[in-house]
């Protein structure tokens, strides 16, 4: 028996043309790396190709690494085949945006698959050395699984279901948190299923236990590998969770001023100050864009930790992280970070209210391309909306050149196609080519975000209140099928960005991928309105 994939004429256009544009940017565009974080997933892979751990590592999934391994990294040190399986994956986005979307209608299937390429949302990270690309499209295949079995609640799209979560929860641990949305689905099949109740549980069960056991058995052999070479493993989780506290609380009076944990931090940075090596207390080493703003405290180590705690932005949670580093001890230095993000959080709620209120209205497009609040140095002035889209390959040239060995040591010069495709194709004749096609994108693009994401969310907004009063006078039967569509969107928007907000500043990468979902959304919702008002109702 085998089986064959069939496409309709609309989803293998939507393939080519999808295929075409991820195809180009392979081709002509380098890798974009971040020299730490990229770094440390190329270590990692290293370190699973001889079945060990690299201690240096802070905590990172094993979901990119071992996708490295599979493309050969760690044996032919080139990023060539993980750019190459990115690329692919980024090219199936609009054609699983259309799926997702053909159980609403095929016209907002279209609609949706369309403006995504249109907006060019699925490609904007294609070639981030980065886990970004792939957990983006587990995301949106994720919401494809989800659906399926809203509509079909069979076993094997159970199944199909909990394969895509395993795969996604080893990209970042807040995936994690799409079981909530498995456990929704499954519960409202089986409560309207009530008499076949048994041939829900047990492979709902089943899958549970064998995701459950595959990340009991990766965390024992991690803590195996670290315990056979004696280090412990480093940890942020603490740091992260403090970061939004810390960034969020400028203006609100009182805060990190009160409070047992956090007078606990601020006697652990007087002690640094006072009696931490002169190397490392030095401000010009911590943070020497800011030094100059701290010599007046140089001799005052009380005055010093105040001067810190009072300066609430990104930068400086920089220094504390860098503090922590050498003198907190790494566990130690996390579990006060967390403790003290909770406290205050605890003794000032506006604080929360000002993460939660700063996170939606990015990630609902309300203020995608503004900077963050507190990215006042000139080091951050590059932020403006964190525009780095993989299609501008004019603006990486610096990339693929032996200076990224100060970088990347052994790992090699890290390049992508583009060499290859320059010894083919004169690179100034295919820059003039390219370069009013990506100076038009950078101008034009986040303009277009500004307007879409907006649209999106208030059409989703008035949707939902349009249902809600359907449901209540119980003339609502009719939006079933777009509900339940709309209901696995939102879920896995939710369960994506509120998690990212909270520990996360909101890097315009994490904004696209939530935007991929309110675009999908505003189409649903877009629909659910007008055939509420022009069509006759059930």
């Amino acid at each position: 028996m085998t089986t064959t994939i069939s496409l309709t004429r609309a989803e293998k256009l939507i393939l080519t043309v999808s295929g075409v544009i991820a195809l180009a940017i392979f081709l002509v565009t380098d890798p974009v790396v971040f020299g730490t974080d990229s770094n440390a997933y190329l270590r990692y892979a290293d370190a699973i190709s001889r079945f060990t751990v690299d201690p240096a590592l802070y905590s990172r999934r094993a979901g990119y690494p071992l996708l490295l391994v599979a493309t050969l990294y760690p044996w032919t040190l080139s990023v060539i085949p993980v750019l190459a399986v990115q690329a692919v994956c980024t090219a199936l986005i609009p054609l699983l945006i259309y799926k997702i979307l053909r159980f609403v209608s095929p016209l907002v299937a279209l609609c949706g698959a369309w403006l995504n390429i249109a907006t060019l949302l699925p490609y904007s990270f294609q070639t981030y050395l980065f886990p970004d690309p792939i957990q983006v499209f587990l995301s949106i295949l994720f919401c494809y699984a989800v659906v399926r079995y809203i509509f079909e609640r069979s076993t094997k799209t159970m199944i199909g279901m909990f394969l895509v979560y395993l795969a996604i929860s080893f990209f970042r641990p807040l995936f994690l948190l799409f079981y909530l949305l498995i456990v929704a689905v499954v519960a409202i099949a089986a409560w309207q299923d009530r008499k076949n109740l048994i041939a829900y549980l047990k492979p709902f069960l089943a899958l549970t236990l064998l995701v459950g056991g595959t990340h009991v058995f990766a965390s024992a052999l991690d803590t195996y590998l670290y315990k056979r070479i004696g280090v412990e493993r480093k940890t942020l989780v603490g740091k992260m969770i403090f970061l939004n506290a810390f960034t969020r609380s400028t203006g609100v009076e009182g805060a990190f001023t009160d409070g047992k944990h956090t007078t606990v931090l601020r006697e652990k940075l007087v002690s640094f100050f006072r009696n931490g090596p002169a190397e490392l207390r030095n401000m010009k080493t911590l943070g020497p864009l800011v030094a100059h703003d701290f010599d007046a405290y140089k001799s005052d180590p009380e005055k010093m930790a105040v001067a810190i705690l009072n300066t609430r932005n990104n930068y400086m949670w920089g220094v504390l992280f860098n503090i922590s580093e050498n003198w907190f001890g790494s566990w130690e230095g996390d579990r006060l970070f967390k403790q003290v993000a909770l406290e205050q959080y605890r003794r000032h709620p506006k604080i929360l209210l000002n993460v939660i209120l700063t996170g939606f209205t990015y990630y609902l497009g309300i203020r995608a391309c503004e900077p963050p609040p507190n990215y006042s140095y000139d080091y951050f002035e590059e932020y403006k909306c964190r525009f780095w889209p993989a299609y501008y390959p004019i603006a990486y040239e610096t990339f693929g050149n032996p200076a990224m060995y100060e970088i990347f040591g052994n790992h090699g010069i890290i390049t992508g196609m583009r060499p290859h495709i320059f010894k083919l194709i004169n690179p100034v004749i295919l820059k003039k080519l390219v370069a009013p096609f990506t100076s038009f994108a950078l101008e034009i693009w986040p303009r277009i975000y500004r307007a879409v994401l907006p649209i999106a969310s208030f059409l989703t907004g008035l949707a939902l209140l349009y249902a809600g009063y359907r449901i209540l006078s119980r003339t609502g039967e009719s939006l079933r099928s777009d509900l339940a569509v709309l209901f696995a969107v939102l879920g896995v928007f939710l369960l994506y960005s509120v998690p990212m907000f909270m520990l996360t500043d909101p890097q315009f990468r994490y904004v696209s991928a939530g935007a991929l979902f309110l675009i999908m959304s505003g189409a649903i919702a877009l629909r659910i309105l007008i055939t509420g008002f022009f069509l006759p109702k059930t």
